[in-house]
């Protein structure tokens, strides 16, 4: 009997792994809207810049560094993984466990004229941990993506007020971390399917 169970717990654990390397780690919307820059094109920059200052960050860490985005690009996915040589910084950042700062840029290509938004990590990965880890330390990190999801932008007004000839933007993105659960996540998925596994070989052997 203890050979069988064993066996369960072998296979319950051998069993849980492949989904935990798929897993989603963290997940959240983005959205950059009610901008005041007039801009003139469709054509934009986008990227984050991971670091210890929102303004002036003296270690910077960017990550989607040049990526291209314009209307017609709903739907397509950024992702950032082993072969992106940012990546192995990006991912160190996020699991250092400081609480340091994420600043969004979305840049008008033409001219420069540029959105941001920022957060702390804190806030960023708001409701993720379960350790009161700022980011997402103690996770394994495979790939970061970034989905564009809605992209609105009006045509200029002809008001001269400067807030409103600012055509409307509103731009949805998806912002989705992937890889393997920080340990003691990972080791209680498996330690509950062994146990509903012994349990079951022993409730059979039972009857």
């Amino acid at each position: 009997m203890k050979r069988i169970i064993s066996a369960c717990l072998l296979a319950a654990a051998l069993g849980w792994a492949p989904a935990a390397r798929a897993a989603v780690l963290f997940e959240r919307s983005l959205v950059v809207d009610r901008s005041v820059n007039i801009f003139n094109s469709s054509h934009f920059d986008l990227k984050f810049v991971f670091g210890d200052s929102f303004l002036t960050p003296t270690n910077p860490a960017k990550l989607f560094d040049g990526a291209g985005v314009s209307p017609a690009d709903i739907g397509k996915v950024f992702t950032s993984d082993a072969s992106d040589p940012a990546f192995s910084t990006i991912v160190s950042r996020l699991t250092d466990g400081h609480d340091d700062y994420v600043k969004l840029l979305f840049t008008e290509t033409s001219t420069g004229r540029a959105e941001q938004r920022g957060w702390r990590e804190s806030g960023f990965f708001m409701g993720h941990s379960n350790n009161d880890a700022p980011d997402l330390e103690g996770s394994v990190i495979k790939s970061i993506q970034l989905r564009i999801d809605g992209f609105i932008l009006g045509a200029p007004g002809a008001a001269t007020n400067a807030l409103s000839v600012a055509p409307p933007v509103n731009v949805q993105m998806t912002f989705s971390v992937l890889g393997v659960p920080e340990p003691a996540t990972a080791g209680m998925g498996a330690l509950a399917m062994a146990a509903l596994a012994a349990y079951t070989v022993r409730r059979r052997l039972g009857a």
